[in-house]
């Protein structure tokens, strides 16, 4: 014998949307669904947001850029507990490549997980739960950084070129993502 589960009605909340703010796209939720991150689009920019939706009202911190030639950012994930964002930094011009960025409640600051090949990008799209494994990608392939240092390149499945790591598991030990195969994709 079985029981169904009962299910809770699904709601939707609306995020607000800061001032000059056009719209906004929501990317990644922690685990219990009060924190909430993605990106906002105002008038040429765009920057990484977390919303705080744990009270009566969602609250948003802008998570700005890195500054310099890095107008531009997007958040990709965040952690299982919420502490920390992901994404990627850039430059409207494409004056330089993506790099991806983690961000940290504690803090309040975002932080370049470093420059990619020359000629190529790095983005992060998914952290574990406490935020000390990243993963996504760099230069060539799926990458995973671990306590924020120099990113391993996962390998693509044998025999194909190109990978990308989009999500890892809360103890960090699985990574899921594309690999390019010698037929094609998986």
């Amino acid at each position: 014998a079985w029981a169904d589960p009962v299910l809770a009605q699904p709601t939707i909340t609306p995020l607000n949307v800061p001032p000059g703010g056009i719209s906004s796209s929501a990317a990644g939720a922690d685990v219990d669904g009060s924190t909430v991150v993605g990106t906002v689009l105002s008038s040429g920019d765009e920057h990484a947001l977390r919303w705080d939706t744990s009270g009566v009202l969602p609250t948003l911190t802008d998570l700005g850029t890195l500054g310099g030639l890095n107008d531009i950012s997007d958040a990709f994930g965040v952690s299982g507990d919420g502490s920390t964002v992901v994404g990627r930094v850039g430059n409207t011009q494409q004056l330089q490549p993506n790099h991806a960025f983690y961000w940290e409640m504690s803090t309040g600051l975002m932080t370049d997980l470093g420059p990619p090949p020359a000629g190529t990008a790095a983005w992060a799209t998914g952290a574990n739960h406490d935020g000390t494994v990243i993963v996504g990608y760099h230069g060539s392939g799926a990458a995973h950084w671990d306590n924020f240092g120099a990113p391993t390149i996962l390998p693509p499945i044998s025999g194909g070129s190109g990978s990308a790591a989009w999500g890892v598991s809360g103890d960090g030990k699985i990574v899921v993502g594309w690999s390019g195969t010698p037929s094609g994709q998986a």
